[in-house]
């Protein structure tokens, strides 16, 4: 059974092919994604190592943010591209439950939000499985502090744009491990999701974005 996963919410893009739980294919674009026409050659070149072909997939599985507005529209018009000539469904995930921690026990996700703040993403990992107690929720600096100064590991796609904006709080930026997206926390999570929450490609898809202008 196989799964294509796009995640193009971010400077750190994904494009996998999973063979159930098997990554047939990680291919990452560190710099994010600018144009569809980047995605579909990436595409096309690991359906062609892995002699496989659209017809080949059970769903698409698609970061829906938060993040770029550009990345996200990109991604979702090649997924719903994707999907109608294929009548594949598509699975949309939130972009901040992408990322598998290194180590068990309690962990936050951040991302800058631009001017409206910085996301945190808390979540817990045990035995293996990764579980949210609460949906990501956005904070200012300074308020941001006091949540994850307590929590042990913190993680983020691009610590950079964080670096800036922590500057001048108590917290040390040093803490930050940045991380990809992992195509099978992607599926894990993608899975969880009820049929009644599949879409087609005449569907809208829910896209949590950044305002243009910011992105």
């Amino acid at each position: 059974m196989n799964y294509l996963i796009f995640e193009t919410s971010s400077s750190r893009g994904l494009v996998s092919i999973l063979d159930g739980d098997r990554v047939l294919t990680r291919i990452e674009v560190p710099f994010g994604v600018r144009e569809s026409a980047e995605l579909v050659p990436v595409l096309e070149q690991a359906l062609k190592k892995h002699s496989l072909s659209l017809n080949d997939f059970k769903n698409i599985i698609l970061g829906i943010g938060p993040g770029s507005f550009t990345g996200l529209r990109i991604g979702a018009s090649v997924a719903k591209a994707l999907s109608f000539a294929k009548k594949i469904p598509i699975i949309g995930i939130s972009s901040l439950k992408t990322f598998d921690p290194l180590i068990e026990g309690p962990f936050g996700i951040l991302l800058d939000a631009k001017l409206h703040g910085i996301y945190l993403q808390k979540g817990i990992k045990s035995n293996d499985r990764i579980y949210y107690e609460e949906e990501a929720k956005l904070y200012s600096p300074e308020a941001l502090v006091d949540e994850i100064q307590n929590l042990p590991l913190l993680m983020s796609s691009q610590i950079a744009p964080l670096d800036i904006k922590l500057k001048g709080t108590s917290f040390d930026t040093k803490k930050l491990k940045e991380s990809s997206p992992s195509p099978i926390q992607m599926l894990y999570q993608a899975l969880q999701q009820p049929v009644k929450n599949h879409r087609q490609a005449q569907d809208l898809l829910d896209l949590n974005y950044f305002d243009a202008k910011e992105s």
